[in-house]
């Protein structure tokens, strides 16, 4: 699958993942928020503040998107989490890590949400 295309499916998976997090309460603080240390795809508050990871498969691929949360992504949104915080003064705030699984199935979309996902 070439870039634009993963990138056209990513989008989408990320305003799929928003409509289900508005219609549950949330309020999306920042969305594809940068720095440095890289990229939080949605920001979101529900009673604490949420750093919300959202990852988009096409059913073609045939696996779970969670399978995409590697050790090494999780460290990089450890460090790009905890420099939001810095930044915004925001150090002392109740916060977790929610991952949002979208698989795009023709043109329906199956969602999963994890929340309060664990970084090493």
């Amino acid at each position: 699958m070439s870039c634009p295309i993963k990138k056209k499916i990513g989008a989408e998976g990320e305003k799929i993942a928003e409509k289900y997090l508005l219609s549950r309460g949330y309020k999306i603080l920042k969305r594809n928020w940068f720095c440095y240390a890289g990229e939080l795809d949605i920001v979101a508050f529900n009673r604490k503040l949420i750093f919300v990871e959202v990852k988009t498969l096409s059913r073609s691929v045939g696996e779970d998107p969670s399978v995409m949360l590697t050790r090494r992504k999780r460290l990089k949104w450890y460090h790009t989490s905890n420099y939001f915080l810095l930044r915004h003064h925001l150090l002392g705030a109740d916060w977790r890590y929610d991952f949002v699984g979208v698989i795009k199935d023709g043109r329906k979309y199956l969602l999963r949400h994890y929340k309060n996902i664990s970084i090493p």
